[in-house]
Order: C-alpha cells, then sequence, then structure tokens
C-alpha cells in the first residue's frame, strides 16, 4: 500500500493535484500529462477524470480553491482599502493643534499608508523632516470610483446610419 498524505492522498495523486490546481483553466488532461509525462493523451484524459473523481481528491481540491479564493479576497480588500486611504487622505492629519509635523509614530494608520515618501535630515538632534509627499489622491480616486462602478466609459457611435440613427429615434419616441 502507498504512504498517504495528511489529505489522504499517494505521491502520484498529490502530483497530479499541485499541477492540476497550478493550471488557471483546470485541465486534468494536462494536468496529468505534466505530472507524468510517458502517459498517452487518451490514457492521461481517462486516468485524470477518474482521479478527479476520488473522494479524497475532490476534497482536497476543493480546499485548495476555496483557500486560494479567500487569499485573493483579502488581498483584494487591502488594495482597496489601501486605495481609500490615499483617495480619502487628509494632510492636517499630520499636524498637531500647534501646526507641528506629529512624529510618525503618532500618526494614524490610514495616514501613513497615504505617504509615499519623506525627505528626512539627520543630525546631531535627531532627525527632522523636510518634506512629506502622498500618493497621487486623483489616481487613487478614480481608482477607487472604477472599483465601485462610480464612472462607466462612454461609447460614442457615429454615421448616417445604422445603430446611431436607431438610437437617435428611439430617445424621440421615448421623449414624445
Amino acid at each position: 500500500m502507498s504512504q498517504r498524505d495528511k489529505y489522504g492522498l499517494t505521491p502520484k495523486q498529490r502530483r497530479f493535484c499541485d499541477f492540476y490546481l497550478a493550471d488557471p483553466e483546470r485541465n486534468a488532461t494536462q494536468a496529468y500529462m505534466k505530472a507524468f509525462p510517458r502517459s498517452s493523451k487518451k490514457s492521461a484524459g481517462v486516468t485524470a477524470s477518474q482521479t478527479l473523481d476520488l473522494p479524497n481528491v475532490a476534497a482536497y481540491i476543493a480546499q485548495a480553491v476555496k483557500k486560494s479564493a479567500k487569499r485573493a479576497e483579502a488581498d483584494s480588500d487591502r488594495v482597496i482599502k489601501e486605495m481609500a486611504c490615499v483617495a480619502l487622505s487628509d494632510i492636517r492629519k499630520l499636524f498637531d493643534a500647534d501646526g507641528r509635523l506629529l512624529p510618525l509614530h503618532k500618526m494614524d494608520e490610514d495616514t501613513t499608508a497615504a505617504i509615499q515618501s519623506m525627505d528626512v535630515a539627520i543630525g546631531d538632534d535627531g532627525c527632522q523632516v523636510l518634506k512629506v509627499k502622498f500618493w497621487p489622491k486623483g489616481q487613487a480616486l478614480e481608482q477607487l470610483g472604477k472599483v465601485h462602478g462610480l464612472f462607466t466609459e462612454k461609447l460614442e457611435v457615429s454615421g448616417g446610419g445604422g445603430l446611431a440613427e436607431m438610437m437617435e429615434r428611439h430617445q424621440k419616441r421615448k421623449t414624445a
């Protein structure tokens, strides 16, 4: 009997699963042929299908796909949060009530996420911030707006007939 891993897969099943999961198109025959290059395309197709039907293989693949989707969701959420930090940044949060620049450790997380760079001078009396540069706010606002569907691209159709003419007639009927 073959050694099985913690998922109940044999080394051959695990090898097939790894190639299958690495293929964005999830082509089982191709994955099997990569895992076992000496197999014919016909036998690879049959064996790959049979392997996918095994309960432990199906469970392992389902679990791996679920984990991958969860990671992608966390990543997309993080990207949107970072875009929002830049898009909604407020330069006033860099300063205290007396107008002095706050030390970095006293700035909130959203504000520091919006900072692209800082020019500092280091002297005997410590570190002095000379310049603070934010990431481009306009670009972040545009990207965030697109993510939330606030902007739509316009398609301009020109010409004497066809679709443009039909749309114009339809618009006239609607307003009449």
